[in-house]
């Protein structure tokens, strides 16, 4: 079922306060908002979690609203980790999300979706929400396709038992096709694909010169993004990680330019348009992940239309 093209185009961010206006001035319309699993239950989270992430998200939700912008909420973490990173809540490399249970008996799997339960019934008639991702970056080496695209059905179940129109985000499986989600299309309406692309990390990036890098982009990552919006049955393509860095050294602020405007002309064509990581780092100098220094700094331009979009 064809869900309604929109486009977005969302910044990385947990914290918005005296930035939101700054956003809204420049065509930014929404956040990507990452969480725990654990916000489920603040203020008493497991250890070793601190409270306050439950009030943060509520304040960001107040911020938006005031400043017509739109949120996504991206569960990041989920209980077991579901691809062995940090950013999962992991130390020790160790993902047992898709096989493992708590101490109480209850699967991680089981617990994650009593999270998106907890988020959905609290935010799903918030003005400001725009979606709720049900999973960041599982990874192909912990966690099976139909696994994941089981989690998949029920945690859009339980979205639909709160809102019929809240975009459900299904993150692809990393290391795997992303058109390998594309069936669900028949079964699911207003949902998302989310790609996560980034010229930094792993063997093919690691030798490219400005314009192969260039060239990958156009090539590699345009066919991709044309194949599952024609292809995917009608399920919108977000590309819900991307920044202005990459693995090449010694580039000049031309070359920044020239990355980030073919990032930013190829990935405009997905057609719920895209979120940049990060909006700020907390680093003392310039840094490329960074999207406002790279915008302030003119390293990141908009189009020559004058927009994000083409």
């Amino acid at each position: 079922m064809l869900a309604t093209s929109v486009t977005m185009k969302f910044l990385h961010a947990a914290a918005m306060m005296m930035e939101v206006q700054f956003y809204e001035d420049i065509g930014i319309n929404g956040v990507r908002i990452p969480v725990g699993y654990w916000i489920a239950s603040d203020p008493n989270p497991p250890k070793p979690f601190v409270a306050g992430s439950l009030q943060a998200l509520d304040n960001a939700f107040d911020w938006a609203e005031s400043n017509n912008m739109k949120v996504i909420i991206d569960l990041h973490a989920a209980p077991g980790s579901q691809n062995g990173q940090v950013h999962s809540a992991t130390i020790d490399g160790v993902s047992e999300w898709s096989t493992g249970s708590d101490s109480t008996g209850t699967s991680f799997i089981d617990s994650t979706l009593q999270a998106i339960d907890f988020l959905a019934s609290r935010y799903c008639r918030r003005e400001g929400l725009f979606g709720i991702e049900l999973l960041n970056e599982p990874t192909s080496n912990f966690v099976a396709i139909d696994t994941l695209k089981d989690y998949y059905r029920r945690g859009y179940d339980i979205v639909r038992k709160y809102s019929a129109d809240t975009y459900v985000i299904m993150c692809q499986l990393l290391g795997a096709d992303p058109s390998d989600l594309s069936d669900l299309g028949h079964q699911f309406s207003n949902a998302i694909i989310d790609l996560h692309y980034y010229n930094v990390f792993g063997s093919t990036f690691a030798d490219l010169s400005v314009q192969e890098n260039i060239d990958y982009i156009n090539r590699e990552r345009r066919q991709e993004i044309e194949k599952l919006n024609v292809g995917s049955n009608g399920l919108l393509t977000f590309v819900g990680e991307w920044t202005n860095e990459w693995a090449f050294r010694g580039a000049s602020q031309a070359d920044y330019q020239r990355f980030g405007r073919a990032q930013l002309q190829v990935y405009g064509e997905a057609t719920a348009g895209w979120a940049y990581w990060n909006y700020v780092i907390d680093d003392s100098g310039f840094n490329h992940w960074d999207f406002k220094q790279n915008f302030q700094g003119d390293s990141l331009q908009k189009l020559s239309n004058g927009e994000w979009i083409s």
